[in-house]
């Protein structure tokens, strides 16, 4: 395969014409795609160049199924993204191959991919916490991106997404806790110290399963009682970068939780602040499937996942201690105040509530 870069000048400015030549049953295509910069020529054809190699027969758009495609794209964007968002992309794949599985790119159209988001809003959902439409608003995206890479190849003309009206998502109210039933968790466990610590950590501070596994004793300030969220732990308990920049913040370490890490920093003399038995970090996703465990264990309590707990802390941060969302926010990582309040928009409702309950008349 043969590739070429045309520069095309006239009176709009300059392009530039990324030329790649194959043969395809004895005859010669030359497909083509106009750039404003020569860097993102330079960029396509490349891509172009590691997917299909010099000798590997090109198949013919009109034959190319959404399988191959989805290999294909995933050979190439997997090396500019984290662990974690691979994964979340292979599920994705799965989900929409279970639907789309063998079509050819050509049958994919929007109404297809309307009915496939339609199946799965009116699936029926076990998990707890599950929300369909952010499924499907997470899935969508996922799926621009390899439709992209189909027009990008030449595979497709148009990207039949454009076509499609996501279904309006609709606002779940989370999954968390009371004051009453963290205390019937609490002294279910009290005797199991190892989990017991962590729990209330999770309880007490509303940090992230990544963030809590990865928190190290150089990350604790005692002396002005911060706790500093640098890092995260991921599956193969390897440090790693913070969801966002808006994860990276200071949290401030209340009493309980300070004399809870002074009494492990005198036990406890590995690099992490919380370790298994045999002083390794704990891995975040065992970690979860060990609280689920234990809460169904709990005849009664409402099932939560471990991200509930960070749920229950926001929670009764805002009822109980009135709290403002906007301090909450900075506690817990987002990157601005809606976001909190998008999420929480029942607590919301109720601090508008309680404030105008001290008011006796506006006039």
């Amino acid at each position: 395969m043969r590739t070429r870069i045309e520069k095309i000048e006239c009176k709009k400015g300059i392009s530039y014409k990324a030329i790649y030549e194959y043969y395809l049953d004895g005859k010669r295509k030359r497909p083509s795609k106009t750039f404003k910069r020569k860097k993102d020529a330079e960029n396509f054809l490349r891509e172009i160049t590691l997917k299909f190699g010099d000798n590997i027969e090109i198949i013919d758009k009109e034959k190319k199924i959404l399988n191959d495609l989805i290999y294909e794209v995933h050979k190439i964007h997997f090396t500019k993204i984290k662990e974690s968002t691979a994964k979340r992309y292979i599920s994705f794949s799965k989900k929409i191959l279970l639907y789309f599985n063998n079509y050819k790119l050509k049958d994919i159209t929007a109404n297809k991919i309307e009915h496939f988001y339609s199946n799965i809003i009116n699936s029926t959902y076990n998990r707890i916490n599950s929300n369909p439409y952010s499924e499907v608003e997470k899935i969508h995206k996922y799926l621009h991106l390899i439709l992209e890479y189909a027009v990008k190849w030449g595979y497709l003309n148009n990207n039949p997404l454009i076509l499609v009206s996501i279904p309006k998502k609709k606002k779940v109210e989370i999954e968390c806790w009371n004051k009453f039933e963290v205390e019937i968790f609490l002294n279910s466990i009290k005797d199991d110290l190892l989990y017991y610590n962590i729990f209330y950590f999770a309880l007490g501070t509303g940090c992230r399963i990544g963030e809590i596994c990865g928190l190290r004793w150089e990350n604790i300030d005692f002396d002005n009682n911060i706790i500093k969220i640098r890092e995260q732990l991921n599956q193969k308990k390897e440090i790693v970068t913070l969801k966002s920049t808006s994860s990276r913040r200071d949290i401030p370490m209340t009493s309980d939780i300070k004399n809870l890490l002074l009494k492990l920093f005198y036990v406890n003399k590995n690099q992490f602040v919380f370790t298994t038995e045999n002083g390794q970090p704990f891995n975040p996703t065992s970690l979860s499937k060990s609280f689920s465990r234990r809460v169904e264990k709990i005849n009664g309590l409402k099932k939560i996942t471990f991200h509930g707990l960070r749920h229950t802390f926001v929670t009764i941060c805002v009822t109980e201690k009135n709290i403002p969302l906007e301090v909450i926010s900075k506690i817990v990582g987002h990157a601005k105040v809606s976001i909190t309040s998008d999420i929480y928009f029942h607590l919301k409702n109720n601090y508008i509530l309680d404030i105008f309950k001290t008011i006796d008349s506006i006039i």
